[in-house]
């Protein structure tokens, strides 16, 4: 952390202020580091650390805003951030949800093969193709399913 930027007490004041952090009552400079310049803001409701990213663009910068964060359909934010970095709750041993098996071996000998013979129905009904492969690397089976136009991330052209 560092001070490559200077800001002054009447612009981290007014920014606490339209951020709702509270009346601004101390703004430091935090010394050392590489990249960013930091500061350390204390205001009426707490203490803060306020970041100037000095090196990246509007589309690298990590967001903390919880719409993005939280929104289903936003897978990226779910696993890595706009940085790169994946996120330390990836890692985390508490899980959100409790891991099932997906086996229906029980309802019969061909209940798996039934299973995902019906989901692929389904995709085949609504005109997409799909492909698989299945991989088993020191002991871990993975099975990557495709369906363009329906499973992608990113847009294709990306």
């Amino acid at each position: 952390m560092a001070v490559f930027t200077p800001v002054t007490q009447e612009q981290a004041a007014l920014l606490m202020s339209q951020l709702g952090l509270g009346e601004l009552t101390d703004l430091r400079g935090i010394e050392g580091g590489i990249e960013n310049t930091n500061y350390f803001a204390t205001t009426d409701l707490g203490e803060y650390v306020l970041t100037l990213f000095e090196r990246l663009n509007h589309e690298q910068l990590p967001t903390f805003e919880s719409n993005a964060v939280t929104e289903p359909y936003n897978f990226v934010e779910h696993f890595i951030d706009s940085s790169g970095i994946v996120s330390w709750r990836f890692f985390s041993s508490k899980a959100d949800f409790e891991f099932v098996e997906w086996d229906f071996a029980g309802q019969g000998s061909t209940a798996n093969a039934d299973e995902a013979a019906t989901l692929f129905g389904i995709l085949k009904s609504m005109g997409k193709e799909v492909y698989t492969t299945v991989h088993d690397q020191l002991g871990a089976m993975a099975c990557r399913i495709l369906v363009p136009g329906y499973s992608e991330i990113y847009p294709v052209e990306d």
